[in-house]
């Protein structure tokens, strides 16, 4: 993007990192995994490092008093600290991210309220820094491990599938400051995980499963008869028998707490047709594809953030409130 040009964009448009495998997005800023070598690139906000070059880039905008922001990274730049290593995992939270090397080694930075970075501080971190995981070499991540973040919560799987999970994993008591096992998943065969404010998801073999607490929306997919909140993991009795491939977050106009599934199998499904890159991007509406509309199930919150603001900004401002009081993948 040039310098002045307006950052908003209604339709697609080609970034400048080329052979990119995977990306990630948290509230502010983008994170990308490209080349050969596994290069991680970031652009976006900096505010709490979460683009991990060192720095939050901090300045003050008005001489003689103190009025301080962010210059943010306007186009992608490969992080300098990774450079030695093949990222193959990348996931972000509102502005934190979390990433899996070639090794099987998990790495955090950005914010780290809650203990969402798994440092056993509430500090944080400008660049990435490993994560210490019990079992230490013993226990790396595979390569087809899992890999999410939610706004104050890390997950991934490491040895055998067991996943690993920190932050504030629930809406009251106390606060996970390192990796430990979760054990409630513990045997399952799990393909994706996704994280909320408050809700969880996760697929498994021929079953998705939910839990958290619900805003009484039907976020977790139980039904309108169903219980609006589980402490513990609960199948979604509406997708027993289907091949869940992904779950995902959806932070939408309407809340921040939707969650989406799609449990049909690809050959269910017809593949939309690509657009060169140097040509101008199609439609992409749901309403194009209406054989993806009919077997996306979606779990809506309707509610805006507290005091009326709407969305993504109210989560990331309460994530970020609450943390500075206690103290955002593929």
């Amino acid at each position: 993007m040039n310098k002045g040009e307006d950052d908003v964009r209604t339709t697609p448009v080609q970034t400048q990192v080329a052979n990119a495998t995977a990306v990630a997005c948290g509230g502010e800023f983008t994170m990308w995994i490209a080349g050969e070598n596994g290069a991680l690139y970031s652009a976006g906000l900096p505010q709490y490092g979460q683009l991990g070059h060192g720095s939050d880039h901090e300045y003050n905008m008005k001489e003689g008093s103190v009025k301080l922001a962010y210059q943010p990274q306007p186009s992608p730049r490969a992080i300098a600290a990774l450079s030695d290593k093949k990222i193959i995992r990348v996931a972000c939270g509102h502005n934190h991210t979390i990433c899996v090397d070639s090794v099987g080694k998990v790495y955090t930075w950005g914010f780290g309220g809650y203990g969402r970075l798994g440092h056993k501080v509430q500090k944080d971190e400008f660049a990435p820094k490993q994560v210490e995981v019990q079992g230490g070499d013993r226990n790396l991540c595979p390569p087809d491990c899992v890999v999410a973040a939610g706004s104050v919560t890390s997950w991934f799987t490491a040895l055998m599938g067991q996943m690993y999970c920190f932050g504030k994993l629930k809406t009251n008591g106390d606060n996970t400051m390192y990796p430990i096992p979760f054990l409630d998943l513990q045997g399952w065969n799990l393909r994706s995980v996704a994280c909320g404010a408050t809700t969880f998801a996760a697929c498994g073999e021929r079953e998705a499963i939910t839990w958290g607490q619900g805003g009484g929306n039907g976020e977790l997919g139980y039904g309108a008869s169903g219980p609006k909140s589980s402490a513990n993991p609960k199948l979604v009795d509406s997708l027993s028998g289907k091949m869940v491939h992904r779950v995902r977050r959806v932070l939408s106009h309407t809340g921040p707490r939707s969650l989406a599934f799609n449990p049909d199998a690809p050959r269910r499904l017809s593949t939309p047709p690509l657009t060169p890159l140097n040509s101008t991007p199609t439609s992409l509406r749901m309403d194009n594809y209406p054989q993806l509309r009919r077997r996306t199930h979606v779990f809506s919150d309707r509610r805006g953030g507290r005091g009326g603001t709407p969305g993504v900004y109210a989560e990331r401002a309460r994530s970020e409130g609450e943390g500075a009081g206690a103290g955002r993948a593929l």
